[in-house]
């Protein structure tokens, strides 16, 4: 039981951290022109690969902290 009162709150602090992260470092490599570099080739569709898992992944990890810690407190 104290193992699954503290993996909530875990779960609820890493998946904000990672999703604030992932969006710092999105604005980071936009400002620093990193996506629109690469104009051809494998590395313009790594390029685009990256953004989009960043923006997708950095705000499904906030939804999922906001609803772990809207169930939590309730």
């Amino acid at each position: 039981m104290f193992f699954l009162s503290m993996l909530i709150p875990l779960l609820i602090l890493y998946n904000g951290i990672v999703g604030i992260v992932c969006f710092i470092l999105y604005f980071v490599l936009r400002k620093k022109s990193v996506f629109t570099k690469y104009a051809d080739g494998y590395k313009h569709v790594l390029s685009i690969i990256l953004k989009y898992f960043l923006i997708v992944y950095g705000s499904i990890s906030l939804v999922f902290s906001i609803i772990l810690a809207i169930l939590n407190f309730c």
